[in-house]
C-alpha cells in the first residue's frame, strides 16, 4: 500500500510558494511543496496544516484560511510508485514575505548535525522549479487544465 502525504499548493500574486530541500543544489527541478506524511490518527487536513507550520512557519487557520479567496481539497493524486499526495490548494490576495518563512522540521545530515529540512523558499508562476514527479502530478490535476 502506498504512503500518503498531504500538501498545500499556495498561490499568491507573486506565484506559487515552493520550498527548497536542504539536501539539494539550488536549481530547477529541486523544489518541493510544503508536504509530508499523514500520521496515524491524523486527517489529511490536519497533516497539511502541521506540515505547513513545520516547513514554513505559517499557521493555516490564522494566516491562510481566513484570507483565502479560494480553497479547495483536490483529494489524492498519483505521485510516484511509493507515494500519493492528498492535495490542498489555497489562493491569497497578498504575498507573504519569503524572509518571514522558517522551517523547523529537521533531519540529521551525514555529519550527524541537525539541519532544517528546507533552506529556502521561492515564488514561481510555473511548476518548472519543482521535482519532476511533482510537476507532472500538478500538470495533470484537472483544475489546472480548465
Amino acid at each position: 500500500m502506498k504512503q500518503i502525504s498531504a500538501a498545500l499548493l499556495l498561490e499568491t500574486p507573486e506565484g506559487y510558494l515552493f520550498c527548497h530541500p536542504t539536501s539539494r543544489k539550488f536549481e530547477l527541478g529541486t523544489y518541493d511543496l510544503p508536504k509530508g506524511k499523514i500520521e496515524e490518527g491524523e486527517s489529511p487536513d490536519e497533516a497539511m496544516k502541521r506540515e505547513l507550520k513545520e516547513e514554513t512557519g505559517l499557521d493555516f487557520d490564522n494566516q491562510i484560511f481566513p484570507f483565502a479567496t479560494e480553497y479547495k481539497d483536490y483529494g489524492i493524486q498519483e505521485y510516484n510508485k511509493q507515494k500519493n499526495i492528498h492535495l490542498f490548494y489555497a489562493k491569497l490576495p497578498y504575498s507573504i514575505p519569503l524572509t518571514s518563512l522558517i522551517c523547523t522540521s529537521t533531519f540529521t545530515d551525514t555529519y550527524g548535525k541537525e539541519v532544517p529540512e528546507h533552506n529556502g523558499f521561492i515564488y514561481s508562476n510555473s511548476f518548472d522549479p519543482l521535482f519532476p514527479n511533482l510537476k507532472k502530478m500538478l500538470e495533470n490535476v484537472r483544475w489546472l487544465k480548465d
